[in-house]
């Protein structure tokens, strides 16, 4: 099933091939408490990507870290690139820390994307487009 399928891989200090430790979608849905947590940002790959389940609904990591009760979730709906995300999430910060909502801020960022002079291949919708946030938190 979905909840055994999907899951967050933490890097140990030592890397090898077997002792990453692992968080499952169903140990979210299950156990993680979110609940003073203004924002969760799932920037991995497909964060956003799910499955409808019989009796449950729509199941993702994006959507399992709303129902841990994170106030807002970050997350991706295809395959990103990680020098363009951490450019993206660096400002994305700057504007949320200067007072501005998630959503304005995320919605700052991408408009900053596309007239990138700094890196001018981010302007095309690959590299921001599939950043979402659901909720806001304000």
């Amino acid at each position: 099933s979905i909840m055994n399928e999907s899951y967050i891989a933490f890097a140990p200090e030592i890397p090898t091939a077997s002792n990453a430790d692992l968080l499952s979608l169903k140990s979210i849905y299950d156990s993680l408490k979110l609940y003073r947590t203004e924002a969760a940002i799932l920037s991995a790959c497909n964060t956003g990507s799910g499955k409808i389940s019989k009796g449950e609904g729509f199941m993702s990591l994006g959507y399992a870290f709303a129902y841990a009760g994170a106030q807002s979730v970050f997350y991706s709906l295809w395959d990103v690139k990680e020098a363009s995300s951490g450019e993206m999430f660096f400002h994305l910060f700057r504007n949320i820390l200067s007072g501005k909502s998630k959503v304005e801020s995320l919605a700052t960022v991408k408009r900053a994307m596309v007239s990138s002079k700094k890196e001018e291949k981010w302007a095309h919708p690959f590299y921001w487009a599939g950043f979402v946030v659901a909720g806001d938190g304000g």
